[in-house]
């Protein structure tokens, strides 16, 4: 089901737009715009309308499922249900190399039944995004993101999320949800880079960037979370829980957190040790007045594309915060 095209194999799909609400209730593969893309180029495109499907998976506010790809300055603004791979622009993204860069996505995002709730992504796998980002709410019963669900073996880079993450049913089990202010659940030789998260994460193995990693070698660099955390277990002031079996290796560097985003003396990582982690000025705290100076940090490392802006945060500990927001891209509670 989708708004525009429902089916896209090696194909360029450019200028083009959808209006209207898209309702099914199929097995996967519903978009605001293309239902599935194999091969194809997306370019300058955008849907408004609302996805909703209460028996479908693979949903997303401008296309359902993306295979094989690239995706350039694409938008979607409506909200997007379905049970369970949805994101606020697409729910499945991947194969081989399929990019998406410079595209954004500000609907609210509910996997009803199953897993893998992003505000940009509900599942990326062998995929890269690059200046993407996502300002929806997100919830639904494991691996939810800001940003994106569950990443596996994928890159994240230049790219912010807003919204706030939580699991619907609270993460009652002492290992499970996996719930983050970026992203849910991380795994497999994926990558973190000059990114942020401004909204908070509520559910167990939450972290205010990440949620959950597991598996091999994982690099996590100039990232910054701002976010609040809650949950019943495995709850970090970055990272909810590391996988202790699975010989998982991250390689940490000059990663920022709010000093308030937990109550008390609370762990930065949850639950879990990284098997030789290095870690280089790693998860350091900063308050609302060093912040500003993190902020013009990382604004430098990120280039033109991106400003400097006072924000009015939904979520986290400080109400007004200085933070780096790309310059095409109009958020509502920030003042460039």
């Amino acid at each position: 089901m989708c708004g525009l095209i429902g089916k896209a194999t090696k194909s360029i799909v450019k200028d083009s737009y959808a209006t209207g609400k898209v309702t099914g209730n199929g097995v996967w593969g519903f978009g605001g715009l293309i239902g599935y893309s194999g091969g194809t180029t997306v370019d300058k495109c955008h849907a408004s309308g609302e996805v909703f499907s209460s028996t479908g998976w693979e949903a997303g506010g401008l296309g359902g499922r993306f295979e094989d790809g690239t995706i350039t300055s694409r938008r979607a603004s409506g909200n997007v249900t379905g049970t369970e791979r949805v994101g606020g622009l697409v729910g499945w993204l991947g194969t081989y190399d399929t990019e998406v860069k410079q595209s954004h996505a500000t609907g609210n995002v509910r996997a009803t039944k199953g897993s893998n709730a992003g505000g940009l992504v509900g599942w990326v796998q062998n995929s890269i995004l690059t200046s993407c980002s996502a300002t929806g709410n997100v919830d639904g019963n494991s691996n939810v993101g800001g940003l994106v669900g569950l990443m596996d073996n994928g890159s994240i880079s230049k790219s912010e999320a807003f919204g706030n993450a939580s699991i619907l049913n609270s993460g009652t089990s002492a290992n499970g949800a996996a719930v983050g202010g970026l992203a849910g659940s991380v795994r497999n030789y994926s990558s973190v880079m000059f990114s942020m998260a401004a909204g908070d994460a509520k559910g167990s193995d939450g972290g205010a960037l990440i949620g959950y990693i597991s598996g091999n070698i994982h690099n996590l660099r100039e990232v910054y979370a701002t976010g609040k955390v809650s949950g019943d277990h495995n709850i970090g002031k970055m990272i909810g829980r590391i996988d202790p079996e699975n010989k998982t290796s991250v390689l940490f560097k000059n990663s920022y957190y709010w000093k308030e985003s937990l109550d008390g003396e609370a762990q930065t990582i949850g639950s879990g040790t990284a098997s030789d982690a290095s870690v280089l000025n790693a998860f350091t705290y900063i308050d609302n007045e060093a912040y500003v100076d993190q902020a013009q940090r990382l604004f430098n490392a990120l280039g033109a594309n991106w400003s400097s802006a006072v924000c009015t945060l939904p979520g986290g500990p400080k109400a007004t915060v200085t933070l780096p927001v790309m310059k095409n891209i109009d958020i509502a509670f920030c003042q460039k």
